[in-house]
């Protein structure tokens, strides 16, 4: 092959050097590894044998050639043997261009052995003398870090980091820093209270208030208000000016505000002092990290005070709204801590819009208002080593790239990675980052150096004492500076400050270094984006929507569209769909399946600029799966879910019509619980989340989230509507997740592998997910009640997670057979306490529409258990006119948001003689409660034509939100309802139609009069479903994905503990032994009891488990 045109000199050489970087994803550089561990570990050897060498051996061949030392050396290979197998045979294989899923990936070789160098050492950097190298070392990472983000110094101003245990520390020491520069002009003022140690400079000390022009008045004169928005530079100057004006020395100082700093007082005494109504705020984006609550939460300023600023489509933090909640400060006299801007979002890679905060600072300073601003680019922040240029001399030194030694293009493609620009919206937020006052940075994500690596950077060094009991000085050549003293971390491994900076070192936080591998990276995501986006078009059974949506989705159409797409003009759609099935197409031809090489040396610059376009902002893809189902055709009588689409049969490309000759309409599912289903049910295959699943023989990986309604709002709205979904119900959405941080995965080939390797997994789910939203005839089952006469009341056993049965249905049909009728009753007589059950003809299945056709009659099947007998009950009974009393859709766009937190309602209907009951069903999961001839003792009669259509009867003093969700563990058993239970009760009217969905269909209670109140006691045979309700799979291979929960259930956690301490050679029940003293606390996060065991049960269960997942563990079982 020839060499390599010279513009791609530049990407070559630092792919090459990338190369060299990593292990590789096949081990490549093995060798490499070993030469660099051994070179580590003779060094050590050599600093130890040149250390005192007259002190002698203390380990001597007489101890080495001893049984018991032979015998520990032997445990010791056996115990790393296993350790070893373990970890290799069940670790999620990060290293692998295959793992597409969170922010991880393996880390650079020169991190690795910066680890382990410094770790043989165990240094500790909480002080100098504890670890005098690493202590160094950390403190030139940080300048590394803070050089990168623009951070530029001053005689006055000076930057300052260090490293920290990850990100969440990072934010809670910034939220700690800015509580205590917000709250130390107050403890400066009553230090000049009358008889205080600062008084005597009351009458002299003069600051300028945040507004600008005004004169310096005294600061004793200051109000809360005022003190509360002294910008951040006046008071961190305040010190040196003391010193300068007053000669106030730094220790008299330090004594002075010990005593009155909220480090000592506390916030509850400050604030009660100088009038501190409500807490200062801080303002966050609402799709915020997790960590924000907790570090409120733990600083004492309490969760409350975090301020949620809705997200725009994009899901950055919308400036508008943001403006509105200033002013809203402002106007109040609210005191705002910071404003948070997140560089990088772990859920899409959204960034803020930190350009324009900054600005806002500015602009609100001006009235009076002042704070921090604080970024959050653990994620984000090394993608600023993309805009810096490299030290002259550092590529000069570089040799010239080599050419491919094969002419295979395809081997060439994988040798050549170029690199692609962040989007110009993201450049000019990282070109703004310089302008925060602290930024945490997390090199153990996209730094790509080992855990536990986080860091926080303060544009201002004197900010970090605040967080001690010093004042802020500035400092001249101080050097053995103690980190610890800055920092919420006591302890920590200088191994970690060895580590990040032997990657700085050796890679170079810029664009030819760090930033060309982020580089890399960026285009690697861009191409895994140009399959997400076209991934399905209009003959698919499915759907892909990316998150972020294409670069002319909205365009408008009265614009002329865009040179680069061809519309023909003459076929009649949609304009807007014209341009994006344009888009997409354009993508499908110039950049897919086309190699590195054809697409960065195509002359047409569209090809690049779409390129480029594709993605997040920060290297995230979040996306959504949804299919297409057919539906009859309009005209044809709807199904009994009222306003749901009838569903009739699995997706195909062949056409169907009805016997009108209509054809069936193919239409794209809108129930977003039925999308989050099918996206579950592709993250379990692709992630590991239970027993059943062994890492390696996951095809590739990716993760999920779940976008919440609360935090989304607006954003996911538009999401929503992209998919097709509606968004009356303001239901969370499920959302998968490419994360990609491997530069290898960017050939074309590879790419194009993933992208039918989970194209194969979509449609491996596909079939069963239409199959559960088709309806289809089927036996169906209902609850029976009545004896009184030939007629019957029959309660529908209901399907959330199944169109064949969601919808609850109470119905009233007449039994014409006098002799089937006499022979039901003599059942009824001889089994008083049995429930009976109603089933259609299992010879001939009938969708519910046909079974509520006005027919001559239906032949069923009634069959019974009789409790505590083996005796089963059964019958044929012929049933006719059926009439509706309830017909409630239970589509999970018309359920409730939440349980009903004052009642627990049913559904009351009957006979003045007889009445039943039925739970009404508002909310997935739940539990059903049916019980015929409930006694009721009311204050007031019920009209027989109410009962006789149904009315609402509220249990009270049992709000279900409390008991919720019921489920049949022994541990927690339904409180509700039991045999004989007698309940408070309310009836009110049913002001709905009996075909009406909901939300809202319980809100009687609140809006319409009471009919009765008393008492109701339930019969001995009650029926309750708290499983088969709620049943989510019914596919054959017994596999299960659980409802919206990425988490390990407590049983699959169980069972991987046995496998893992089986594969050790540890006793199970060690595991268990471990915690006794737990006691009654011994209680996992999901609620279950651990510490009552061992249960030897459980523990063979478990251990079947895990022999029957195929993972070769020696039970001991007999």
């Amino acid at each position: 092959m020839a060499d390599p045109p010279a513009t791609y000199s530049s990407s070559l050489k630092v792919h090459q050097a990338v190369s060299a970087w990593f292990l590789g994803p096949q081990a490549e550089n093995a060798d490499l590894l070993k030469e660099l561990f051994n070179k580590v570990v003779e060094d050590h050897v050599a600093a130890r044998t040149s250390y005192h060498p007259q002190d002698g051996v203390f380990i001597t061949n007489d101890v080495k050639q001893s049984q018991v030392y032979q015998q520990m050396v032997d445990q010791l290979r056996k115990k790393l043997s296993d350790l070893s197998s373990l970890l290799n045979d069940f670790s999620v294989p990060f290293y692998s261009p295959r793992y597409a899923a969170h922010m991880t990936f393996e880390n650079s070789l020169p991190s690795i052995v910066g680890w382990l160098s410094a770790m043989l050492f165990n240094p500790n950097n909480v002080s100098f003398e504890a670890g005098p190298i690493t202590t160094a070392l950390e403190l030139e990472v940080g300048q590394d870090l803070c050089k990168m983000i623009g951070f530029e110094n001053t005689e006055e101003i000076r930057s300052w980091a260090h490293l920290t245990c990850d990100g969440t520390v990072a934010n809670i020491e910034a939220i700690w820093a800015a509580r205590n520069l917000k709250l130390y002009p107050l403890a400066l003022k009553a230090a000049m209270a009358p008889d205080a140690p600062l008084h005597f400079i009351a009458d002299r000390f003069k600051v300028l208030k945040c507004a600008p022009g005004a004169a310096r008045e005294l600061f004793r004169d200051l109000d809360t208000w005022d003190l509360l928005n002294l910008r951040p530079e006046d008071i961190l100057e305040v010190p040196d000016r003391l010193a300068r004006e007053f000669g106030i020395s730094s220790r008299f100082f330090d004594s002075t505000m010990e005593k009155y700093i909220v480090q000592s007082t506390g916030m509850s005494t400050l604030s009660a002092q100088w009038g501190v109504e409500d807490s200062p705020k801080f303002l966050i984006a609402s799709t915020k990290h997790y960590s924000w609550p907790k570090g409120i939460a733990l600083a004492g300023i309490g969760s409350d005070n975090l301020v949620n600023i809705p997200v725009d489509k994009h899901a950055r933090l919308d400036l508008t709204a943001l403006r509105h909640a200033l002013d809203h400060c402002l106007s109040e006299h609210q005191a705002v801590y910071a404003v948070v801007a997140t560089i990088g979002t772990t859920e899409e890679g959204a960034v803020d819009p930190i350009a324009r905060i900054i600005e806002l600072r500015e602009e609100y300073q001006k009235k009076g208002l002042s704070f921090l601003i604080h970024a959050d680019a653990a994620w984000g922040g090394y993608f600023t080593s993309t805009l810096r240029d490299p030290p002259a001399d550092w590529t000069v030194q570089w040799p010239a790239a080599s050419p491919p030694s094969t002419d295979d293009p395809s081997a060439f493609d994988r040798g050549y990675v170029p690199t692609v620009s962040l989007k110009p919206y993201t450049i000019h937020q990282l070109e703004a980052l310089k302008g925060a006052d602290s930024v945490t940075i997390d090199p153990h994500k996209s730094g790509y150096c080992p855990y536990p690596a986080g860091g926080l950077c303060y544009r201002d060094r004197r900010l970090r004492h605040l967080l001690t009991w010093s004042a802020p000085y500035i400092e001249h050549g101080k050097r053995g500076e103690d980190i610890g003293i800055h920092g919420v971390e006591g302890s920590k491994p200088g191994a970690a400050a060895a580590s990040v900076y032997m990657h700085h070192s050796m890679i170079g936080l810029h664009n030819q270094g760090h930033g060309g591998l982020l580089g890399e990276v960026s285009f690697t995501c861009a191409r895994m984006a140009a399959h997400w986006a076209t991934m399905s078009d209009l003959t698919t059974p499915y759907t892909v929507v990316p998150f972020n949506p294409l670069r002319f989705e909205e365009y408008e159409f009265e614009h002329s569209h865009p040179p680069h797409l061809a519309v023909d003009a003459n076929v009649p759609a949609d304009p807007f769909s014209l341009i994006v099935d344009s888009e997409k197409e354009f993508i499908r031809t110039r950049i897919l399946g086309r190699s590195n090489e054809d697409i960065v040396k195509d002359p047409d610059p569209a090809v690049m600029a779409e390129l480029r376009s594709l993605g997040s902002d920060l290297n995230i893809n979040a996306f959504v799966c949804n299919f297409r189902f057919r539906s009859r055709p309009k005209g044809k009588r709807e199904g009994i879910t009222g306003d749901a689409k009838q569903r009739s049969e699995a997706a195909d490309p062949d056409t169907h019509s009805d016997e009108t000759g209509k054809e069936d309409e193919w239409v794209v599912n809108d129930d977003v619980a039925e999308a989050n289903y099918l996206n579950r049910c592709i993250f379990d295959r692709l992630s590991v989340t239970d027993l059943g699943q062994n890492p390696r023989t996951t095809p590739m990986f990716l993760s999920s989230t779940i976008l919440k309604h609360s935090d989304y709002g607006e954003c996911l709205k538009h999401f929503k509507e992209r998919v097709g979904l509606e968004t009356e119900s303001n239901q969370d959405l499920f959302v998968l997740r490419n994360v990609v941080m491997s530069p290898f995965q960017a050939s074309a080939d590879f790419v194009a592998n993933i992208a039918d390797t989970f194209k194969n997994v979509l449609e491996d789910n596909l079939e069963h997910v239409v199959h559960r939203n088709t309806i289809t005839p089927q036996i169906h089952h209902f609850t029976v009640q009545g004896t009184d006469r030939a007629k019957l009341y029959l309660a529908y056993r209901p399907l959330f997670h199944k169109a064949n049965g969601r919808q609850q249905l109470i119905l009233e049909v007449d039994v014409t057979d006098k002799a089937e009728w006499a022979e039901y009753l003599e059942l009824r007589k001889a089994h008083p306490n049995s429930v009976f059950t109603l089933s259609t003809s299992p010879t001939l299945p009938v969708t519910i529409d046909d079974f509520l056709s006005p027919a001559s009659g239906t032949t069923c099947f009634i069959t019974a258990n009789e409790f505590f007998s083996n005796e089963y009950i059964e019958m044929n009974l012929s049933i006719s006119n059926p009439r509706i009393v309830k017909n409630r859709s239970l589509a999970s766009r018309w359920l409730d948001a939440d349980y009903d937190s004052k009642y627990t309602p049913f559904y009351l209907y009957g006979t003045s003689e007889q009445r039943h009951i039925d739970h009404m069903l508002l909310k997935a999961p739940n539990a059903q409660f049916t019980a015929e001839n409930v006694q009721l003792d009311l204050d007031h009669e019920i009209p027989a034509k109410k009962l006789a259509n149904g009315v609402l009867l509220f249990v009270l003093n049992l709000p279900e939100r409390a008991m919720q969700p019921f489920t049949g563990d022994e541990s927690t058993p339904c409180p509700l309802f039991h045999p004989n239970a007698k309940f408070e009760v309310m009836i009110c009217d049913d002001p709905f139609p009996a075909t009406a969905h909901g939300p809202g269909l319980a809100a009687a209670s609140d809006h319409y009069p009471v009919i009765a109140r008393g008492s109701m006691q339930l019969p001995l045979n009650v029926y309750t479903d708290l499983t088969h309700l709620n049943t989510e799979d019914f596919r054959d291979d017994g596999r299960t994905t659980h409802r919206m929960d990425k988490r390990m259930n407590w049983e699959d956690q169980s069972a991987w503990r046995a496998m893992v301490m089986k594969r050790l050679g540890r006793p199970h029940s060690e595991y268990y032994s471990s915690i006794k003293g737990l006691k009654e606390d011994g209680k996992i996060e999901d609620g279950h009891d651990i510490s009552k065991k061992p249960d030897k049960e459980l523990e063979r269960r478990a251990e079947r488990d895990v022999w029957d997942a195929g993972y070769g563990v020696t039970t001991g079982l007999n």
